[in-house]
């Protein structure tokens, strides 16, 4: 019994088709994760206020969870640093592509953030609030 070509054909093509599926099932998740995934801010002011009562009780790396007020909380933080003027909310270390991504909070409510040179301002949630990236798989400047 001969097998015509135009069946072979069609049987090529239907493994064709069942391996980009499965590929990409496979492979998008990987892809999904690595992109930041930013958390809804729900109450900007109330963020904005609680930073500076950050800013102004807590200086540097806050370490403990408890210490984190809840509109922080919220945010479902990897790591909260506060800083001179402006309180760093890291959402993403980066996983495979090494993007930290994070908010960059100001509670002065300006609209221009002062970041170091290698941080990426992706946009301005609100005047004070701006989401950020900064590739870690490069030496600080």
């Amino acid at each position: 019994m001969l097998i015509k070509k135009g069946f072979i054909k069609q049987i090529v093509i239907v493994f064709v088709v069942l391996f980009c599926i499965v590929a990409f099932e496979i492979l998008y998740p990987i892809f999904k994760y690595s992109r930041p995934i930013w958390p809804k801010i729900n109450n900007p002011s109330k963020l904005l206020e609680e930073c500076k009562s950050l800013l102004r009780n807590n200086p540097d790396f806050i370490e403990d969870v408890n210490n984190w007020p809840e509109s922080v909380r919220n945010l479902h933080p990897r790591f909260v640093i506060a800083r001179q003027d402006y309180v760093n909310i890291i959402i993403s270390r980066g996983g495979i592509n090494y993007i930290q991504s994070g908010y960059l909070i100001y509670p002065d409510k300006r609209t221009k953030p002062d970041v170091p040179n290698d941080f990426i301002v992706k946009s301005t949630v609100t005047p004070g609030i701006f989401r950020y990236e900064v590739d870690i798989s490069e030496p600080r400047k």
